[in-house]
């Protein structure tokens, strides 16, 4: 089961079973665990060709913009618990200029909010934080592939120049919190901590409404 966890880097819709299954057999194989990864042979090889496939998108990477599609759930889960959701790709710069633009996914997330939120623009502060942390990660990791070095993390943070982060939002809820003038003071001293994040990372925020 775990050399099977290598096959969800390019076939994401097998991820959660294939993890399922690998997560049951920590305890013990049985019958069943064999006969379910069975299965998921049979259904990895019935489309062996369908996977993610990664184009080349440009020549220089100063024409390269990192983006982040942060959701979060309010309460979605059957314990009551608010789950975050995020997509990282990266594409031509073009796209903030509305061009359509193809892109290469590098990573998905979507897990389960621990901290108590009371609301869902309260969720999707949460969620565009971990969506960010990770985006970060991944800006880390270009910059020293671009480079061809390793690179610390105090020269990294000391960079000026770096790949653009760009997070689009779907957050009908703050919008309406903010526009109504109704933050409580708790959640606008959160909002503000959250936007000097987004300053000091230098991101480029984009809030689509949740019907586009």
């Amino acid at each position: 089961c775990g050399a099977a966890l290598y096959v969800t880097s390019t076939r994401p819709e097998l991820a959660f079973e294939i993890s399922h299954v690998a997560s049951r057999a920590k305890e013990g194989t049985t019958k069943q665990e064999l006969l379910d990864v069975n299965k998921l042979v049979r259904r990895a090889r019935a489309d062996a060709e369908r996977g993610l496939r990664f184009v080349k998108l440009c020549d220089d990477w100063s024409d390269l913009i990192l983006v982040v599609f942060s959701d979060a759930g309010w309460a979605s889960r059957a314990s009551n618990h608010s789950q975050a959701a995020g997509l990282h790709f990266i594409c031509d710069r073009l796209i903030l200029e509305g061009v359509g633009v193809k892109g290469n996914l590098l990573d998905m997330i979507c897990n389960k909010i621990s901290p108590q939120v009371t609301g869902s623009h309260d969720a999707e502060g949460h969620a565009l934080r971990q969506n960010l942390e990770g985006a970060v990660h991944l800006q880390f990791l270009m910059f020293e592939l671009s480079a061809g070095r390793p690179t610390s993390v105090a020269e990294f943070l000391q960079l000026t120049s770096r790949i653009t982060l760009a997070a689009v939002v779907d957050n009908k809820g703050l919008f309406t919190q903010v526009d109504m003038n109704k933050v409580e003071k708790r959640k606008s001293i959160y909002i503000m901590l959250l936007f000097e994040y987004l300053r000091r990372l230098k991101v480029l925020l984009f809030w689509v409404h949740s019907g586009h």
